[in-house]
Parts: structure tokens; C-alpha cells; sequence
């Protein structure tokens, strides 16, 4: 646990730049797919 804690307090900009582009790609994805809301669009 020690290991994982010095990890990301010391974490490179490259790694954290990769985990944040990839958390906001799953979570658009998801978001494609289920969408928390809906809207109807009448012309």
C-alpha cells in the first residue's frame, strides 16, 4: 500500500495525463451509451 501511495504522490505528467484522457473517454463512452438525461429535440 506504501508503494501505491508514493506512486501517485510522485506520479509522472505523462502517466497522470494518460489516466485523466482515459477516465473522461470511459466515462463519455458510457455516457453515449446511457445517458443521465434525455432530451427531445421538436423542430
Amino acid at each position: 500500500m506504501a508503494n501505491a501511495i508514493d506512486y501517485y504522490s510522485t506520479i509522472p505528467s505523462s502517466h497522470r495525463s494518460l489516466i485523466l484522457v482515459g477516465g473522461i473517454a470511459v466515462f463519455w463512452l458510457m455516457e453515449s451509451n446511457f445517458p443521465l438525461f434525455r432530451f427531445e429535440y421538436k423542430k
